[in-house]
Parts: C-alpha cells; sequence; structure tokens
C-alpha cells in the first residue's frame, strides 16, 4: 500500500527568514563606520601637538586631520599641515581652523606633504596646482602642478618648487617659469639611489638644494658647496634656522653658513646617538632645537643638552618650530602608534570576517528561498 501524501496532505515549507543575517551585515556596516572614525581620532592621538608656556608643555585640541608639518609665521600665526579630511589648518587660540577644499581649494591627499612661509604667506602645492594665502584668502594657480613629494620654498615674494624628475618651478613678480634643474657634473640628475630633491631657504636669502650633494642657487645657477675643502656629498637635509643650514652625514651634524664656513659635530659633543633620526631644526636667534626620534637636543652656541620631552608617553618628535616669543611648538609620535592598540586586531580581522559571513549566511539563505520556491511550483503543478 503506498504511504506518498497527495499534493494536498504535503506539510507547506516553510519560507526561510532573511531577518537575521540582514541584522548581522547591519551590525557589521555600522561597526565598520565606526571603527573608521575611531581609527582617525586614534591615528591623531598618536601624533599629539604641543606648545611650550612658561607653566610647562600643554598639549593641544587634535586637529581635522593627521598633523604632519608645524611652522610659525613672523607674526607668530602657526600653520599646521595635515592629512585627511583637511590640509591647512591655523591656530586661533584655543581650537584649530580649518580651511576646507568647498571654500578654499586647499585639500590634498598627498601624504608627507609640504608648505612653506614668506612672512605671513603661505605656499603649498596640492594635486591640481599651487595654492597661496595672501594673508585674506586663498588663490588657486593651476599653471604649474608639481607631483607628489615635491619640495617647496618662499621668500621675498618669490616661491621655489623641485620635484622628483628635477623639474623646478619659479614663481616671481606673479609669473611662473618651468625648467629643468641644471647641476654641474650631473648631466641627468642624480639617479633615484639619490632620493628626493629637498629646498631649503636661510633667512639671509640664500637658497640651498639637496640632491646627493649640496648645492646653493647663484642667481638662475646652481653651483655645488665646497666645505672643508671638499665637496658636501651623501648629506640628509635637517632643515635651516636662522642664516644656517643644517644636515646630517656620516661625520655626525654639520651647519652650513652662506660664507661657506661649516663645523661638524660628532655624536660625543652632541650627545645624540648615530642611529637616532634627527628630524627637524628650530631656532630663535639666541638657541636652536632640534627633534628627535628620542626627544628634544639645545644647543646654545657651545653646549649641546637633551631637554625635557613635552610627555614622557611620547619620547619622538616630528616636527618642530619656534615663535617670535623663542616659545615651541611640536608634533610627537607615540611608540607603535596606532598598531599598538589591541582593538585594532578586532576591526581588522573580526569585522570583516564577521562581514563575510554574513554575506555567505544570506545567500545560503536566497539559495534556500529559491529551492523552496522551487519545490511550491513543482506542488502547484503535481496538483493541477
Amino acid at each position: 500500500m503506498s504511504t506518498t501524501q497527495s499534493p494536498l496532505t504535503q506539510p507547506t515549507l516553510q519560507k526561510a527568514s532573511l531577518k537575521a543575517p540582514l541584522i548581522l551585515l547591519a551590525l557589521m556596516f555600522v561597526a565598520t563606520f565606526v571603527g573608521i572614525r575611531w581609527i582617525h581620532s586614534v591615528a591623531q592621538a598618536s601624533s599629539p601637538i604641543f606648545h611650550q608656556t612658561k607653566s610647562g608643555w600643554q598639549q593641544l585640541p587634535a586637529p581635522a586631520g593627521s598633523p604632519e608639518k608645524l611652522r610659525v609665521s613672523a607674526n607668530g600665526a602657526v600653520w599646521l599641515l595635515t592629512w585627511g579630511r583637511t590640509a591647512m589648518s591655523r591656530w586661533d587660540g584655543s581650537r584649530w581652523r580649518h580651511f576646507s577644499d568647498t571654500d578654499r581649494g586647499t585639500k590634498t591627499t598627498y601624504r608627507d606633504g609640504t608648505f612653506a612661509l614668506d612672512g605671513d604667506q603661505v605656499w603649498m602645492p596640492v594635486e591640481h596646482g599651487v595654492v597661496h594665502w595672501d594673508g585674506e584668502h586663498w588663490k588657486s594657480y593651476s599653471e604649474v602642478t608639481p607631483s607628489h613629494g615635491a619640495s617647496i620654498v618662499a621668500g621675498d615674494g618669490q616661491v621655489w618648487i623641485v620635484e622628483d624628475s628635477g623639474k623646478l618651478f619659479h614663481f616671481e613678480k606673479g609669473k611662473w617659469t618651468t625648467q629643468k634643474l641644471s647641476l654641474p657634473g650631473m648631466r641627468s640628475g642624480p639617479g633615484p639611489e639619490a632620493g628626493s630633491p629637498e629646498l631649503a631657504r636661510t633667512a639671509d636669502g640664500t637658497v640651498w638644494l639637496v640632491w646627493q650633494r649640496l648645492w646653493r642657487l647663484y642667481g638662475d645657477i646652481w653651483l655645488p658647496v665646497i666645505a672643508d675643502h671638499k665637496l658636501l656629498d651623501e648629506a640628509t637635509l635637517i632643515g635651516a634656522a636662522g642664516d644656517r643650514l643644517w644636515l646630517s652625514d656620516a661625520s655626525g651634524l654639520r651647519t652650513v653658513s652662506v660664507d661657506r664656513s661649516s663645523t661638524s659635530y660628532t655624536e660625543a659633543q652632541t650627545g645624540i646617538p648615530d642611529e637616532v633620526t634627527v628630524a627637524d631644526v628650530a631656532t630663535d636667534g639666541r638657541l636652536t632645537w632640534f627633534a628627535t626620534s628620542t626627544g628634544l637636543s639645545e644647543f646654545d652656541g657651545s653646549h649641546w643638552r637633551q631637554i625635557p620631552r613635552p610627555s614622557d608617553r611620547v619620547p619622538s618628535i616630528h616636527a618642530l618650530a619656534a615663535a617670535p616669543d623663542g616659545t615651541l611648538w611640536a608634533i610627537g609620535i607615540t611608540p607603535g602608534g596606532l598598531f599598538r592598540n589591541r582593538y585594532l586586531f578586532y576591526l581588522t580581522f573580526v569585522v570583516p570576517l564577521g562581514m563575510l559571513g554574513g554575506w555567505i549566511w544570506l545567500f545560503q539563505r536566497l539559495r534556500r528561498r529559491q529551492l523552496q520556491d522551487h519545490q511550491r511550483v513543482a506542488q502547484a503543478v503535481q496538483h493541477a
């Protein structure tokens, strides 16, 4: 005797619910959004900004982006270059005032970007050209488009920009000119092993170029600098401080001035080990400070000493600037930065796995619903 149920007596298939996998996916999307905001805030905290006051170092509120470079104008305006939502910010005494791309044209995605001050004016290369703050308004110049990594200096109404390809842009009397760097003894410029060209300008108006060796601009001609009866080769630019240029080479730290006088300082003199990176330099005309991967060093022209860090939790200083009143502004770096946070593991691995599992779960439920729909159609056909 057959036990096959008739179509009229077969149980109705329960439709597979999509509610659970959709809830999981929604939670993962929320976790992703919150996680990105959290990463942004932690990244900002990994590069805190400090200002030296009479009572000691004060940590400032975080800007909208990740801090990269800090400079103080002749009138004491503090400018900050960040990477992220906005590029340029200015300290108004209590918070950072951000200049957005929509109304100022200053936003850039360039990482490790740079800018230059000419008095209270600001010049900065961005993707679509060069932007200029004249003290009241931003203006964009699109006739020149420096590439990522370009170096810039400015002064006395002129601007110089050099990029990795060896192309030099010069602004004077409202006009830009472009030419190929002509370096005597180097037909096509240094090779890739020489790194990126870097410009510097000392307070006396001298424009310097570091590209495999040290060069100085005489009018429109670049000539190599000879110090201690030899060419300064394989030097790394630290920066300009007053009328002196500071370099790092095999001998240690070296300073060069416009009269071609040069003095080198060994590890025994500076107290800065060879393996320590010197990232930036600033001066108030009397003292010179150096930002290093182990803190801050001070030089009074005769003696070197380590000075207290802005915070014990921030052992490394990435950028440094001296204000006209002699106070310091600094950008620190916390050890390990973002990657020391254990919650990053959950955000990096657990959330993507949850997202993948949610999609697989949703796909399986959809396949199951399709199979159920097919079975219902087959039952209806059989019944008919």
